[in-house]
């Protein structure tokens, strides 16, 4: 099981990135917008929001800080803007903490497949905390 931290952003993240590459002295890494995503009939992409940043990671000496801006209507509040992230290892893993989390906590997206995921749920726990189960398995290429 790999552990990280998600963090969101409002429309700044590419320079967040940079800032912490600087203050880590961590090379660019590369990041994927929300326009080279696979278009859905479910969701239309407004233009303005095609060259914020979807996903990107920033390695800190085996740590990952996993980063993304949040499309315009969908910002956080400083606070809500990051979540641990879990890389599990085996699917069962997975979908044992999703259970586990979701019991007395609040469903954000409910376990699926994904572009980039074999299974991926967000969960907040009842505490308060956000949760980002990942498990992609050995179907998905995840690079960006």
């Amino acid at each position: 099981m790999k552990f990280g931290t998600y963090l969101y952003f409002n429309g700044d993240c590419r320079e967040a990135i940079e800032y912490y590459c600087t203050l880590f002295k961590q090379p660019m890494p590369k990041i994927q917008t929300y326009g080279e995503i696979p278009p859905t009939d479910e969701h239309q992409l407004p233009e303005d929001a095609k060259n914020l940043v979807l996903y990107s990671e920033l390695e800190v000496e085996g740590y990952t800080f996993y980063m993304s801006d949040n499309l315009p209507g969908y910002e956080a509040e400083a606070g809500e803007n990051i979540s641990v992230v879990i890389d599990a290892t085996h699917e069962e893993e997975m979908r044992e903490m999703y259970h586990y989390l979701r019991k007395e906590g609040e469903v954000l997206m409910d376990m699926r497949e994904t572009f980039f995921s074999e299974l991926y749920a967000r969960v907040r726990d009842r505490f308060g905390i956000q949760w980002e189960l990942n498990y992609t398995g050995i179907i998905k290429d995840v690079s960006i």
